[in-house]
C-alpha cells in the first residue's frame, strides 16, 4: 500500500515537472528509500533540528516539514539553528532573531567554523572553556557545549510533559 501511495504521489510529481519547465525534482527528492529515513527519523525523535545557513535561513528552512512534524505528533520540537553566523553582523543577528521570535520560531545562532577553531585550540590545551548563560533565541552565537545543554534541556522538558500526561 505504501508503495502505491508513494507512485500516485510520484505521478503527481512528474505533471508538475511536465507542466512547469521551472521545476525540477532531484532524485533525491524521487528517493523511497530516503523518504523512509526521514518518516523513521521524525517517528523516533523528540526534536527536529533543521540546519540552515545564516546568510539566507528562509530559503533552506522547511515549512512543510515542520507542519508534518506537527501533524505526527504535536509534542515535537521544531528547532533551527542557523549556522555560519560568523558571517553575520550583529546588526543583521538582532534582525533574524527579532523576526524569529515574532513568528514564534525556536533559534539558535552557532558557526561551526568559530567552534572548530576553539576544537583545534583545545587540543593544544590553550582554551578553558566556560559554560554560557541560556542562548535561545537570542542573537548570541552558542558554542557546541551551549548547543548541547540547550538540546538536552529541550528533550527533558519535552519528555516530562509526556511523563505528565501518561499520568
Amino acid at each position: 500500500m505504501e508503495k502505491k501511495v508513494y507512485y500516485e504521489w510520484r505521478k503527481g510529481l512528474a505533471h508538475i515537472e511536465e507542466t512547469y519547465y521551472t521545476i525540477r525534482i532531484t532524485p533525491y527528492e524521487k528517493n523511497l528509500d530516503v523518504w523512509r529515513q526521514l518518516w523513521r527519523t521524525i517517528e523516533k525523535s523528540e526534536i527536529l533540528v533543521q540546519i540552515v545557513d545564516g546568510r539566507d535561513p528562509l530559503f533552506y528552512k522547511c515549512e512543510d516539514l515542520e507542519n508534518y512534524v506537527k501533524e505526527i505528533d504535536p509534542h515535537k520540537y521544531n528547532f533551527l539553528l542557523i549556522n555560519k553566523s560568523d558571517l553575520l553582523s550583529d546588526k543583521v543577528r538582532k534582525r533574524w532573531n527579532q523576526y524569529f521570535i515574532k513568528n514564534n520560531i525556536n533559534h539558535m545562532f552557532f558557526s561551526a567554523m568559530l567552534e572548530q577553531s576553539k576544537i583545534n585550540e583545545e587540543l593544544m590545551g590553550d582554551l578553558n572553556l566556560q559554560i554560557e548563560d541560556e542562548l535561545l533565541n537570542t542573537p548570541t552565537i552558542a558554542s557546541r557545549r551551549n548547543l548541547l545543554m540547550s538540546l538536552n534541556k529541550i528533550v527533558t522538558e519535552i519528555r516530562k510533559v509526556r511523563i505528565s500526561e501518561f499520568k
